[in-house]
């Protein structure tokens, strides 16, 4: 099983904390969220995570992130003001219009795909 994404591709992904999301990419998602936790009094969890090809995942990332803030649901930096299902919603219909515009047959993109953490 790999753990880490291949150098051209990488993971989109979801992390929650109290009331709070954060989207964001990273090549080790699970890394990035050792990193994030460490001395940190909260909580933070990985619940969803995607591995796209890098300029893919970097697109859908800063789309979403300005979807999210268009709609009043951003709080600081990556972190939103919204459930983990309204992110992932987000991130879905993101990549789904990116792959018409594209004209794509990725295969993760056929079927918005739920990727446990």
């Amino acid at each position: 099983m790999q753990l880490i994404a291949p150098i051209n591709t990488t993971h989109i992904y979801v992390m929650e904390s109290n009331d709070l999301v954060k989207i964001g990419i990273s090549n080790d998602p699970k890394a990035r969220l050792a990193t994030m936790t460490t001395g940190s009094p909260i909580i933070i969890e990985l619940v969803w995570k995607l591995e796209l090809p890098r300029p893919l995942a970097h697109t859908a990332e800063r789309a979403a992130h300005i979807v999210l803030a268009e709609r009043g649901r951003w709080s600081h930096g990556e972190w939103f003001n919204c459930t983990t299902k309204i992110a992932i919603d987000v991130i879905e219909k993101v990549l789904y219009v990116l792959a018409l515009q594209e004209g794509t047959k990725h295969e993760s993109l056929k079927t918005p795909a739920k990727s446990a953490a």
